[in-house]
């Protein structure tokens, strides 16, 4: 047996070395930067909450010893995957610092505290980024009620350990991630408040409902804080030093007030992304105001959008308008013009555009001929409307986009004479023809002859339109079949180096076919 053994290791080591991965015979320093390429690639989107449905969830399989903790920690990250690759993999890791710098742990695992203090001295003195997440509630029932700890014991014997180490590492702190029920997160804040003197990030994202709405976190003593994004808690809004440096904010629950406040209080603010409803108090009551300094904003109206008619923004360069069908189109190119800012980035995205109550259109072209500047333009809609006074933006900007160049070249300059990108997504009414669409390419060329370069117009001043995209998903009013004759047309446009999408989410499959049989792949 011990022949045996020996024989089956020796084979095993020739295996692993006909196998030698290229790390192996790589610099320490360079393998260490493509560790830490997968570790950005591997937590990319990952920090998003996302609840297993009960600690069952976690696998037998991910309750192994682990080489590096010496305990079972239930952990399965990127790390823990790199380091039990090989030894050698192993040393690499233990080698590399800001490896360590960032984790997620959850409430329901072994011993979360004892992670983190792990990978607070693997790390060094670097700040952390950290994210803690919870999987049960407090509030879970015990169905052995003799056990020596219920899981609600437990629970709060893992969270005051968890908590004790984050008081005793303030200053490490860069970012802090809180997936936990409401209770639970603004216990957490609470000792962050205290201690946390280097934290750029906190991001609160309740699981449960608050049972006090009108209870605050207080952020008086983050005054490092750069980047607040929460979700569905009232946060103190005091005049003090971290608002005034926070440059990133994202709140999806809020008040029109409260929103018209975080401005006021921060003016350093760059980002913005909110979704706000109308306060009781009503919008009458509150003062507009001038942001220098916003650059990014997304906003979603789900009621007026009144917010937009108290605000000016001269720094803007995008906005994600999102709109519901209470909304009305003249709030917005109101606003637009009001602040006369430098646009390049506009998408406009939702259900119906409410115009006037006479039922008379607004030309949002109009709007764009006060932005020049603007290099990327995206409209999105899903449904149609049928009154008289709701229209689909998508098919109007569609049908009226010829008019962006004037039939006499000589008359004047283009309206958006930059646009780069032209994305339309959504809804087509039923009279929707390739004309159309022909005619968008045709005029943002200059009307040149079909197969003329459009890199070359781009370098002789004219339009420098790189890609359009045309999407549609609705069934009954999907993209019409594409005959030969407009099918060699887009295949010109696309040969002379413009990219061009068109997608029939309903009809893949046979525009696909169409296509092809056309010669035509897009």
């Amino acid at each position: 047996m011990e022949l045996l053994a020996r024989q089956r290791h020796e084979l095993k080591t020739k295996i692993n070395l006909h196998h030698d991965p290229i790390t192996s015979h790589l610099p320490l320093e360079l393998v260490s930067q493509v560790f830490l390429e997968y570790l950005a690639m591997a937590n990319s989107g990952q920090w998003e909450y996302r609840p297993r449905a009960h600690p069952a969830d976690y696998a037998p399989s991910e309750w192994f010893p682990d080489p590096v903790f010496g305990f079972k920690t239930g952990l399965r990250s990127p790390q823990s995957i790199l380091r039990l690759v090989c030894k050698n993999w192993q040393q690499i890791a233990l080698r590399t610092p800001q490896l360590w710098a960032t984790l997620r742990v959850d409430l329901d695992m072994r011993d979360p505290a004892q992670v983190v203090r792990r990978y607070l001295e693997l790390a060094g003195s670097l700040p952390m980024n950290l994210c803690i997440s919870q999987t049960t509630t407090d509030n879970d029932d015990d169905s052995d009620s003799d056990a020596p700890e219920t899981a609600s014991q437990a629970g709060a014997r893992v969270q005051a350990s968890l908590l004790e180490v984050m008081k005793n590492n303030g200053q490490r702190w860069k970012s802090v991630y809180l997936f936990l029920p409401c209770e639970l997160a603004k216990r957490f804040c609470s000792r962050l408040k205290l201690t946390a003197t280097v934290l750029h990030t906190l991001v609160v994202y309740p699981i449960t409902d608050p049972d006090d709405p009108g209870e605050v976190i207080e952020l008086t003593k983050l005054k490092s804080l750069r980047c607040l994004r929460y979700y569905g808690l009232d946060i103190e809004s005091s005049v003090d030093v971290a608002w005034r440096n926070l440059t990133h904010y994202y709140n999806w629950h809020a008040w029109e007030e409260e929103l018209l406040t975080v401005l006021k209080l921060a003016p350093r603010l760059t980002h913005c992304e909110a979704a706000t409803n109308q306060g009781p108090w009503g919008a009458a009551d509150i003062s507009p105001l001038i942001h220098r300094n916003l650059r990014n904003l997304q906003y979603f109206a789900q009621e007026q959008g009144i917010i937009l008619e108290l605000i000016t923004l001269p720094s803007l360069q995008e906005l994600i308008f999102e709109w519901d069908e209470f909304t009305e189109l003249k709030i917005l190119t109101d606003f637009l013009l009001r602040s006369n800012c430098r646009l390049t980035h506009l998408t406009l995205r939702g259900q119906y555009f409410r115009t006037d109550e006479k039922g008379g259109k607004i030309d949002m072209l109009q709007v764009l001929e006060h932005l020049p500047t603007i290099t990327h333009l995206r409209f999105c809609s899903s449904t149609l409307g049928e009154k008289p006074h709701i229209f689909n933006i998508s098919h109007l900007f569609l049908t009226q986009f010829w008019k962006l160049a004037p039939q006499d070249r000589s008359s004047g300059p283009w309206v958006c004479p930059l646009l780069q990108v032209l994305e339309i997504e959504g809804v087509l009414q039923w009279d929707f023809t390739w004309i159309v669409f022909l005619e968008v390419l045709e005029h943002r060329s200059q009307a040149l002859p079909m197969l003329a370069s459009v890199q070359q117009a781009s370098r002789a001043g004219k339009s420098p339109l790189q890609r359009v995209s045309l999407r549609t998903e609705h069934a009954a009013t999907s993209l019409p079949p594409i005959d030969r004759e407009t099918a060699f047309e887009l295949l010109a446009y696309r040969k002379s180096g413009l990219m061009i999408e068109i997608i029939d989410c309903c009809k893949r499959d046979h525009l696909k076919a169409a296509l092809q049989h056309h010669g035509l792949d897009l």
